[in-house]
């Protein structure tokens, strides 16, 4: 007889998550459910339930379950995860979120993916992250590979070229790339797609330009900065060498002997 876990990983490789995402995400149900995988679990002194201990999400849950005409269950709460991160649900968690979220679930290591997808799309009052990690990576061994992580048609490698808007062709391919309802009007929802998408890929700040937005690892990293795997690029900015800075010089004159004095250092 198939077990609670055994059930949602066999729900996870139906929708086509690699091995290494399944892990990230049996990892945190692991966790979250106290190992029991019951969709029907409650958290004890909480408002917490199902394999996501659902609570800030819990009324968008049901809210979901009633409009798509669907009974709680284990397969239900699965679909409810994968439809807010690459189906017509983003909005639930935000758009710019879930390009996130599908992006962590890209990568290869599943104790990253562990962390991100909690950080991202659980974001638990406490976190755990080790343990998370530590089941992410038992479930991992016991996975076979798998076909990429899904990317519901989003670029998310890449800003999205604001399109032509006299032409509606050109609309549509924007309005694809960004995961909306293909109509070739350029609306509210593709306007505020557009920005959240192109918002994750804007350069990181700068003294020049202080109000620029992070970049996607940037935003990413502030969610594991003690995880020495992650890349610190603080610290490697300190350790680059420094171009040498230029002598200032108060006249024309002590430019002149300076240069006068070194060429006569070279000559001996």
């Amino acid at each position: 007889m198939e077990t609670n876990k055994e059930q949602v990983v066999a729900l996870l490789k139906e929708k086509g998550y690699p091995a290494a995402a399944i892990a990230g995400i049996v990892g945190n149900i692991d966790v979250e459910t106290g190992g029991t995988f019951n969709y029907q679990q409650k958290q004890k002194g909480g408002a917490g339930y199902g394999l996501f201990q659902f609570d800030f999400l819990k009324d968008y849950y049901n809210n979901w379950l009633k409009n798509n005409n669907l009974k709680d269950s284990a397969q239900s709460q699965v679909d409810f995860f994968h439809d807010t991160v690459y189906g017509d649900s983003k909005d639930i968690i935000g758009r710019g979120t879930a390009l996130q979220v599908q992006a962590a679930l890209q990568q290869d290591d599943p104790e990253l993916i562990a962390t991100d997808v909690s950080d991202l799309w659980l974001r638990p009052g406490k976190p755990h992250i080790q343990r998370r990690q530590k089941s992410a990576l038992s479930a991992f061994t016991n996975l076979g590979t798998s076909q990429p992580a899904p990317t519901d048609g989003v670029d998310i490698t890449a800003p999205i070229p604001m399109p032509d808007l006299t032409n509606k062709e050109d609309i549509k391919r924007a309005q694809k790339a960004l995961g909306v309802k293909v109509d070739g009007y350029w609306g509210d929802k593709s306007k505020k797609a557009w920005k959240e998408t192109n918002e994750l890929f804007a350069p990181e700040p700068d003294n020049a330009n202080p109000y620029q937005m992070p970049s996607p690892n940037e935003q990413r990293m502030k969610f594991a900065q003690q995880d020495p795997r992650r890349v610190d690029l603080a610290q490697q900015m300190a350790k680059a060498p420094q171009a040498p800075q230029e002598t200032q010089y108060a006249s024309m004159e002590d430019l002149l002997m300076d240069r006068d004095l070194l060429g006569r250092s070279l000559l001996g």
